[in-house]
């Protein structure tokens, strides 16, 4: 009973197609989902952000969100159904691309000694997110630095903590750190990790944090040590 120009836009059905007929916009393998959701609103009930699959006149597909309000007569009872639906095709496509980037960065991740984190300069590294490939680095999932901010500063080795410490309080914000380090491993090992990070000015808000990178350097320091006592 009522078809805007943004319907128009999105489906490509005019206003004279569409009034007084079943919606154009519903593929046939759809039907069946269509009349769930129709029987649903005339009963009463609003639905809230539903995501949809339609087609348009030229048939490709678009994605939808719904949102509808029943309205009533002076009895209460549900005589017609008002919808808002937003086109949100783009932005699915969006995620897809950000999805498979994402899965792209974790493929070359997997594959490379080096470990991304983000972490609150105040505090043990408080809020710490860390790439997934770091399980493979130090045997601790990355889940576990972000629920026990202590983990990364605990299992420091006592004779580096000291000279971390230093180099963490006399670095200004907006500038680079760099640092090398023995870290405990979940197998009770040590291994050696050069760890730059930049030291972001907190906004607003936000609080300084460290953006920085961990890079396994322990063959390289084995390597050093065997060329010295050579």
């Amino acid at each position: 009973t009522m078809w805007n120009r943004a319907a128009q836009r999105i489906f490509g059905w005019s206003e004279s197609e569409v009034l007084g007929r079943r919606p154009p916009y519903v593929p046939d393998d759809k039907q069946s989902d269509f009349l769930a959701l129709r029987e649903r609103e005339l009963t009463g009930v609003y639905l809230d952000g539903v995501e949809l699959c339609r087609q348009r006149k030229d048939g490709t597909s678009v994605d939808l969100r719904l949102w509808t309000a029943p309205l009533r007569d002076a009895d209460g009872r549900v005589t017609d159904v008002l919808g808002l639906l937003e086109d949100i095709t783009e932005h699915r496509r969006t995620e897809a691309v950000l999805r498979q980037g994402a899965e792209q960065q974790n493929l070359v991740l997997q594959n490379v000694p080096v470990v991304l984190y983000r972490a609150q300069a105040s505090g043990p590294f408080a809020g710490m997110w860390v790439s997934g490939n770091v399980e493979r680095l130090t045997g601790f999932p990355a889940e576990r630095f972000a629920a026990e901010p202590s983990l990364w500063v605990s299992r420091l080795h006592p004779e580096d903590r000291d000279g971390v410490y230093r180099a963490m309080r006399e670095t200004r914000e907006d500038a680079i750190l760099t640092w090398q380090y023995r870290w405990r491993c979940a197998d009770g090992t040590y291994r050696w990790f050069l760890d730059r990070a930049y030291l972001r000015a907190g906004q607003g808000e936000n609080a300084p944090e460290y953006v920085g990178m961990w890079l396994d350097i322990t063959e390289r320091k084995r390597a050093e040590e065997t060329l010295a006592l050579r």
